[in-house]
């Protein structure tokens, strides 16, 4: 019996930080289209209205940052989504190279360092150092 009571109690420990982990973890979602891509909390845009934003901006070519700035609050309404539903807009450049940008729509302006992290290229994987034998 008092085994029982151990596993049961290592099972709620378990899902108590698997709560507690899901809870804290990422609540933004990426959309890509060919040469933009959209972060935005999950909660405020549908994926049809980000891929319909996306593609407005694929086929309005391409612009500087204020001008995306300006299409994305003119887009917004458009897709049925409140203006004052998005406190921030953030345009960056996605890849130089390829002129694309990543355009970060913030409901909260606390999730900004969050929805900047999410911007950056993921980090290359560390190879494991050689070793002679």
């Amino acid at each position: 019996m008092r085994s029982l009571f151990s596993a049961l109690g290592v099972a709620g420990l378990l899902v108590m930080g698997l709560v507690g982990t899901t809870w804290g973890t990422s609540h933004l979602n990426v959309s890509q289209g060919s040469s933009n891509r959209l972060i935005y909390a999950g909660d405020t845009l549908t994926p049809v209205q980000a891929a319909s934003i996306l593609a407005a901006l694929d086929s309005a070519g391409s612009m500087d940052e204020a001008k995306t700035t300006q299409l994305v609050r003119q887009l917004l309404p458009k897709q049925g989504v409140k203006a004052d539903t998005f406190k921030k807009i953030i345009v960056r450049p996605w890849n130089a190279s390829k002129n694309t940008k990543t355009i970060i729509l913030l409901s909260d302006p606390a999730d900004e360092k969050q929805a900047l992290a999410a911007n950056e290229p993921a980090a290359p994987a560390s190879k494991p150092a050689k070793t002679d034998k």
